[in-house]
């Protein structure tokens, strides 16, 4: 897959490509605000590679010094490098700048510190309806079996397994899913490379049955950081999440589930574990039980995407239509997105139109 301009330059930015140790990447918040700073002065990120005048501008205004940018986007060769050995195992990079980046994730996270995604498999699959499956390592049986079951009534709906890969609950809908010829998009949380040459793996990858995805560069070790920080992506990849279990208040589990409920990256359903205070605190929180009186919410799951909390580039994606053709149905609908502003007739705010997509049709978990 060729890698977008835009993109590289992303890299570039977010990552140290340099042979100096000493030179610091943008952090997300430095990213974040640089691309707004671009943004009100109507210029693209590429001309932070192709105007040293703008440079000096995002120094003054940004505190971003020019020496800075100009060394870590000196290090094209090395990128190109990088780029070519990603390749060469399979790995493609995405940034919020290409089409197929994943619309949940700037839904939900407003544009804002977006993830430069690596990632092996079908990209076309990342704007699939999902479903996350998310537990502990060492499950009870008992929530064992309900991932597997849960699993393999979601590749019957047509829906994708979200995962991260742990051991556990995260391994048990995975391999649920997959034996049932289901697709599974696993965030993993570093060594994207080792990951994409194990067989299992390969075999699922090569039948697009299998997505892997980090936010991590490729060669990144395992760290308890990287492995917890991953727990929000794979929350607000997924329009609902389901937990089998979460019985106590530490780990990754009930982590992942408390910033889920704080950020409401997507709705959560809960299988009550044993222990009656964890079950009581979730709930309380906004999390809802799987149960036959509320398993309408889980019937009505789909997707509904409001244009305005979209760019045109991302609706023209959506739609299947030119960037032209959307400006020309927002006009003619009286909408207006993020980038693109619809005077309303009349001072009368318009109703939002929204995308319904892949709705649940029965009961997933009716044994």
């Amino acid at each position: 897959m060729k890698v977008s301009e835009k993109t590289k330059i992303s890299l570039l930015l977010r990552f140290n490509f340099t042979e100096s140790k000493s030179c610091k990447p943008l952090s997300p918040k430095e990213f974040n605000n640089l691309l707004s700073f671009i943004e009100t002065k109507d210029q693209c990120i590429t001309s932070v590679a192709s105007n040293s005048n703008f440079l000096k501008a995002i120094e003054k205004e940004n505190n971003i010094r020019e020496e800075r940018i100009s060394l870590l986007l000196g290090a094209g060769y090395s990128l190109s490098l990088k780029l070519d050995h990603w390749n060469k195992h399979g790995i493609w990079v995405l940034s919020q700048f290409d089409k197929e980046y994943p619309i949940n994730f700037k839904l939900k996270f407003n544009y804002e510190n977006l993830p430069i995604l690596f990632g092996v498999g079908s990209i076309k699959d990342l704007n699939r309806s999902m479903i996350g499956i998310v537990g502990p390592r060492q499950p009870s049986d008992n929530a064992k079996n309900f991932a597997r079951k849960a699993a393999e009534r979601c590749v019957e709906e047509s829906l994708s397994v979200v995962s991260g890969g742990a051991k556990g609950i995260d391994l048990t809908s995975q391999t649920a899913a997959l034996a049932h010829g289901g697709l599974v998009v696993n965030i993993v949380a570093s060594d994207l490379e080792k990951e994409c040459m194990k067989e299992s793996n390969r075999t699922a990858v090569l039948k697009e049955r299998l997505v892997l995805i980090s936010t991590e560069l490729p060669d990144a070790s395992w760290s308890i950081g990287r492995a917890m920080g991953r727990n929000k992506y794979i929350h607000s990849l997924a329009d609902a999440v389901i937990v089998p279990e979460c019985s106590k208040e530490s780990g990754g589990t009930w982590a992942g589930v408390q910033e889920n409920l704080s950020k409401c990256y997507s709705e959560i359903f809960l299988r009550p574990s044993s222990n009656h205070e964890i079950n009581e605190k979730l709930l309380n929180s906004g999390a809802s039980e799987i149960d036959k009186k509320n398993i309408e919410k889980v019937k009505e799951i789909k997707r509904n995407i409001d244009y305005s909390k979209l760019k045109v580039q991302d609706i023209s994606f959506l739609m299947n239509k030119s960037e032209r053709a959307v400006r020309q149905h927002l006009t003619k609908n009286n909408i207006s997105c993020l980038d693109y502003n619809v005077v309303k007739k009349g001072n009368i705010e318009s109703p939002k139109k929204k995308i319904e997509i892949s709705p649940v049709q029965r009961d997933l978990f009716k044994d």
